[in-house]
């Protein structure tokens, strides 16, 4: 299935909550991007998104990563199309502990000061790690590579997006069959940012000379494209994805299934880059 095909008008997400309430200075820590994980988590799904758009234009200028947040763009977008995402939800926990970690982390290399959140979202370590990704991101000249780069931000979307899951998310609620397969996406995501060179090294048998441009374009953070292609194709499958990242380098026939369905949804786009 193409993307075109995927992007009708996007529902905005229920309200819903299974949380303690907790006071929320939402949307005011907005323009001082210093909301904590309980404001972020509170706000419904397209306040995120609008929020993850104003903080690229605005306060990620001086970190040079005006457009490196598409790809977050593209999970939230995935979650709007399938009503996911309610305040007090497993997913909703998951994504405030991702973009707090994005938004603290600038707060931190910018010199600011950070939120902090009550238990037991405190401590999120992904912070330090995207401020560390930012101040690759702001060092003359940048990263030195793509692969570099990417490696950087894949580390530190893992530590956020893993500690949110492990210590709020599972706490609140347990995800569904399909929640978790998304998850796995994700988990697969973040290796192949870490290990482009080697997928497509293993993705050469299977997709000839795509392999390049698929693994470029599935990794490039500036679009939003490759995150919701892959988050449609992990939701859709019928069974469960599970696997083990230490053996992913023996391509497990359900890991080569979402690589081939994700690579059908961006299709056009993959070609489009090729010509």
């Amino acid at each position: 299935m193409h993307l075109a095909t995927l992007l009708p008008l996007l529902p905005l997400v229920a309200a819903h909550s299974t949380l303690q309430p907790r006071q929320s200075n939402w949307p005011a820590c907005q323009s001082t991007i210093s909301c904590n994980f309980w404001d972020i988590e509170s706000a419904t799904m397209q306040s995120r998104l609008d929020y993850m758009q104003y903080m690229q234009a605005t306060h990620f200028a001086p970190l040079n990563a005006s457009t490196r947040f598409r790809a977050i763009e593209g999970v939230i977008m995935f979650f709007l199309s399938e009503n996911l995402g309610a305040p007090g939800s497993w997913v909703s926990a998951v994504d405030a502990g991702i973009i707090e970690g994005i938004q603290s982390g600038a707060a931190q290399a910018l010199g600011q000061q950070v939120a902090v959140s009550a238990p037991p979202a405190d401590n999120n370590p992904g912070i330090d790690v995207w401020a560390q990704y930012y101040a690759g991101q702001r060092a003359p000249g940048g990263y030195p590579t793509r692969q570099t780069h990417d490696a950087a931000w894949g580390e530190a979307e893992a530590t956020s997006t893993e500690w949110a899951k492990e210590q709020v998310a599972d706490a609140v609620q347990t995800a569904t069959r399909r929640e978790l397969n998304w998850y796995e996406f994700t988990k697969l995501f973040r290796w192949i940012l870490r290990n482009e060179d080697l997928t497509i090294l293993l993705l050469r048998p299977i997709f000839l000379t795509r392999a390049d441009d698929f693994v470029f374009w599935l990794t490039d953070t500036t679009r939003f494209e490759p995150a919701l292609c892959g988050s449609q194709a992990a939701w859709a499958i019928s069974g469960t994805l599970t696997f083990d990242l230490e053996g992913i380098v023996s391509l497990p026939a359900n890991v080569i299934d979402l690589l081939r369905a994700i690579y059908d949804c961006g299709s056009d786009f993959i070609e489009e880059e090729q010509s």
